[in-house]
């Protein structure tokens, strides 16, 4: 089933009566999580996104791309992207706190995943940003206690 941008919104203002601010939008890889986040978020200018730029390389950058970088990393015969912590807990940290100290009230992030999970500083940050602003996310669906948390915040429609 396909989700349309005019379903979520109408059904997230609905739900601002109980309090809900964010967006999150989750579900199983190639379920349309980054098509309906684009759909919703066209009209948004601060944020980040991660894209998997080929099987060997993650990266973060801000909208704009001025600031562009590698979050994660596949070594040959791995079965799974290892974090490059050192580059979220700084360079990644710094995108949050753009965002935070952002005129901007709405603010998008494509997509929170297990390599960020492995970043406490950036965790933390998240978690900021979520208090100070309105977030729309793509969350990706894994069993990590962070994302979990997201998801169960009584403050998120959940999509």
């Amino acid at each position: 089933m396909c989700v349309t941008k005019e379903a979520v919104k109408r059904a997230f203002e609905a739900s601002k009566i109980n309090g809900k601010r964010h967006i999150l939008i989750t579900g199983s890889r190639g379920r349309g999580k980054t098509a309906l986040f684009d759909s919703l978020t066209s009209d948004i200018t601060c944020g980040i996104k991660s894209r998997k730029e080929n099987d060997t390389s993650v990266t973060m950058s801000d909208f704009a791309e001025e600031v562009k970088f590698q979050i994660g990393t596949r070594l040959e015969g791995e079965k799974k992207m290892t974090p490059c912590i050192e580059d979220i807990e700084t360079k990644g940290v710094q995108l949050l706190e753009n965002c935070i100290s952002s005129k901007e009230q709405q603010v998008a992030i494509d997509e929170i995943g297990f390599l960020e999970c492995e970043c406490p500083a950036y965790c933390k940050e998240l978690e900021k940003l979520f208090d100070v602003k309105n977030v729309v996310a793509c969350v990706r669906k894994d069993d990590y206690k962070f994302l979990q948390k997201l998801l169960s915040r009584e403050d998120a429609f959940v999509v």
